[in-house]
């Protein structure tokens, strides 16, 4: 993660805007406030109070890739998942999760979770190559990205080649069957931290031997404690090593 600016969800936006632009757009929401258009409520806030009121309402997602169908109950309780799990691997209020996705479920409970946890999410359409997404990931110093593997023309099957440097973004999560290297799948990801009774760690690695590192542990004993998931290690040392993840 660099130094430099303050992120884009560490501060007000509008003081982003120039100078002459900001008295425009005070006097839009004094107006949109007299209307009741603006009544200060968050995205999260929304889908919950819906989800409270209306949980039986079905969002009908029509594709030929991944159709789905949820209620708005179904939508909040993943989303809810989706925004512990982000927040178990370091996301928190105010960094900026950029998405683009087509409309899949997938993206709408990507909206959703970034709502809840307090996430400022940047839209990004599908024409956009990897100049332009690598220009807007820098620019809005993104934590993180979610992607479709591959759809029309977008293809991340070889993960961010193209996008140059991004010294901000930790966290690349995709939707599709073949996940790039040092990817997070979303399915697997989100089945992670759905309601589980025991994760069996096995550190290092039997049998790629691959030893995890320090960070990886502790998120590993964050999200298990955070689910109230027991962990169960096959290693010798196994009772040293979760104690000192803990300490």
């Amino acid at each position: 993660m660099s130094d430099g600016a303050p992120r884009i969800g560490t501060t007000d936006p509008r003081e982003l805007l120039p100078e002459a632009i900001r008295p425009l757009r005070a006097a839009m929401e004094e107006e949109w406030r007299r209307l009741g258009l603006h009544r200060g409520e968050t995205l999260g806030e929304v889908v919950r109070g819906g989800a409270e009121q209306f949980p039986g309402t079905e969002l009908v997602f029509h594709s030929e890739v991944r159709p789905a169908t949820l209620t708005l109950a179904e939508l909040l309780a993943r989303a809810k998942r989706v925004a512990g799990a982000w927040h178990a691997l370091g996301l928190r209020e105010g960094d900026v999760v950029a998405i683009q996705m087509p409309n899949w479920a997938e993206t709408a409970i990507a909206y959703a979770a970034a709502g809840l946890l307090g996430a400022v999410f940047v839209p990004i359409v599908q024409i956009y190559g990897p100049a332009e997404v690598g220009f807007i990931l820098r620019q809005s110093r993104a934590r993180a990205l979610l992607v479709p593997t591959r759809f029309r023309r977008l293809d991340y099957s070889e993960g961010l080649a193209g996008l140059g440097e991004l010294p901000d973004l930790d966290f690349l999560f995709t939707v599709g069957e073949r996940t790039p290297a040092g990817a997070i799948d979303w399915a697997e990801f989100e089945a992670a931290v759905a309601a589980s009774e025991m994760f069996i760690l096995c550190n290092p690695h039997n049998p790629v031997g691959r030893a995890f590192e320090r960070d990886e542990l502790e998120r590993m004993a964050k999200a298990c404690e955070r689910h109230d998931v027991l962990i169960v290690s096959d290693e010798i040392h196994g009772e040293r090593g979760y104690q000192i993840v803990l300490e």
